[in-house]
C-alpha cells in the first residue's frame, strides 16, 4: 500500500512528500474502507488526505472506479481546490446547486466520470420534519 502511495506521488509529479500523519489518515481509509476521521492543524494538507486518494485506489484496484466525495460549506473554497487538482490531473468538479449544473457535468456525475467531487451540504440534506429549510437532494 505504501508502494501505490509513493507510485501516485512520483506519477503525478509531486514535488514533496506526505507528512506521516498524512499517510496514516490516507492507509486508514485504504484498509478500513469505513469512515475516518482525520484532524489536523490550519495548513497541515489535508487536501492532501482526500485529494490524492482516487488516484491512489485506481492504481490498488484499476478495474474499479473511485470517486472521493468532499462536503464544504464554503463556495470560493471548493472552486478553489476544483482548480488546484485540476492542475495537478486530478478530474473533478464543484456542485454548489442543482440548478446550476449543466447537463453535460450531470451526464459526467451520473457515469463517475470525476475523481473529486466537492458538493455543498445542503444538496445532501434532506428536507427536515418542519420543511425549515429549501435544499433539495438533487436527482440526476
Amino acid at each position: 500500500m505504501e508502494e501505490a502511495i509513493n507510485n501516485v506521488m512520483t506519477e503525478c509529479g509531486v514535488p514533496y512528500n506526505l507528512k506521516p500523519e498524512q499517510i496514516q489518515i490516507i492507509r486508514s481509509v485504504l484498509e478500513r474502507r469505513k469512515n475516518v476521521f482525520g484532524l489536523l492543524p490550519t495548513g497541515f494538507g489535508k487536501s492532501d488526505c482526500y485529494g490524492w486518494l482516487s488516484s491512489i485506489m485506481d492504481k490498488i484496484e484499476p478495474d474499479v472506479e473511485h470517486i472521493t466525495l468532499v462536503i464544504s460549506p464554503l463556495r470560493s473554497l471548493m472552486l478553489d481546490q476544483v482548480e488546484r487538482w485540476s492542475s495537478r490531473g486530478v478530474t473533478c468538479a464543484a456542485i454548489m446547486r442543482a440548478d446550476e449544473i449543466d447537463d453535460a457535468t450531470k451526464e459526467e456525475i451520473t457515469e463517475g466520470k470525476f475523481q473529486l467531487e466537492f458538493a455543498c451540504a445542503c444538496l445532501l440534506q434532506q428536507h427536515s420534519r418542519r420543511d425549515e429549510h429549501t435544499c433539495i437532494r438533487p436527482q440526476f
